[in-house]
Formats: structure tokens, C-alpha cells, sequence
């Protein structure tokens, strides 16, 4: 008799508890909160990330591009040079 009485007591108990882990889901924001945020929003998420990465790639393209069109600059400055130095080397010679 003892032991039926222990186990009804030892049911109610998980009964209790089961209600309570229950009652505890249901009305604690942080867990739904959380529960929404990896269920619901991953893909957002993981499409901001890719915004960001791509934002990144596209400013560090930017600045070669940059460096490059400076340096394609500098580039075409010598060869003027050397180009009008050769013509005003060619018209010495020709006089």
C-alpha cells in the first residue's frame, strides 16, 4: 500500500513538473524569443552575413581599383614623358 501510495505521489510530482517546464516555455519571452530567432530568422540572417561579406568584397575592390587607376596614371605621366623626350630628341636630330 505504501508503495502505490509513493508512486501516485512520485506521478503527481512529474505531472507538476512537466506542467510547470509547460507553463515556463509558454510565457517566457527569452525562450520563445530564442526559439523564433533560430527558427524563423536564420535565413535572414544568413543573407545579412552574406550582405556584409559582399559590401566588404565590394569596398576592397573599390580601393584596388583606386590604387590601380593611380597607378595606371603615374604609368601613362613616364611614358608622355619619354614620348615627348624622343620627339624633342627626333627634331634636334633633324635640324
Amino acid at each position: 500500500m505504501l508503495e502505490l501510495g509513493a508512486e501516485h505521489d512520485q506521478d503527481l510530482q512529474s505531472e507538476q513538473d512537466e506542467q510547470e517546464t509547460h507553463h515556463v516555455r509558454c510565457e517566457d519571452p527569452q525562450v520563445s524569443t530564442s526559439l523564433q530567432f533560430s527558427e524563423e530568422n536564420i535565413h535572414e540572417l544568413s543573407q545579412e552575413n552574406m550582405f556584409f561579406q559582399l559590401n566588404h568584397w565590394n569596398t576592397q575592390m573599390g580601393l584596388q581599383v583606386k590604387e590601380l587607376g593611380a597607378d595606371h596614371v603615374g604609368w601613362m605621366k613616364k611614358i608622355n614623358n619619354i614620348i615627348q623626350k624622343i620627339t624633342l630628341s627626333e627634331n634636334t636630330v633633324k635640324r
